[in-house]
């Protein structure tokens, strides 16, 4: 997973290998997913690829993060205060969206992601 998060810097910045999967790693480390970065897809939850998913996007060079229906990404039932608060750890790096269906917003409900009609 490190490599797979760390491939957009080496691929586009030029950026060493070793110094891009460093990089990779302390993303990781934000939510204390170390163990990760030696792990293979088919041995990831559906969560851990999300936040993957987060980390490669957080290396491109794009200003806004969009997610959509994170729901149907990760295919359980968490509550999404507690990915939300993951995704403010990486605050001040990029604006981060997230795109929901207005039926769902009982998910959201006491959450900090506001529904917006």
């Amino acid at each position: 997973m490190a490599e797979n998060i760390s491939i957009i810097k080496e691929i586009k910045h030029f950026m060493n290998v070793d110094e891009a999967q460093l990089l990779s790693l302390e993303y990781l480390k934000v939510l204390s997913y170390e163990d990760l970065a030696q792990k293979r897809l088919n041995e990831c939850s559906k969560l851990e690829i999300f936040y993957v998913q987060f980390m490669r996007a957080l290396m491109s060079d794009e200003r806004c993060i969009v997610i959509c229906m994170p729901y149907r990404m990760l295919q359980v039932t968490q509550r999404m205060e507690e990915i939300i608060n993951n995704l403010l750890k990486y605050k001040g790096e990029k604006k981060i969206i997230i795109l929901d269906f207005i039926s769902h917003k009982e998910r959201y409900e006491e959450s900090l992601c506001n529904i917006v009609k």
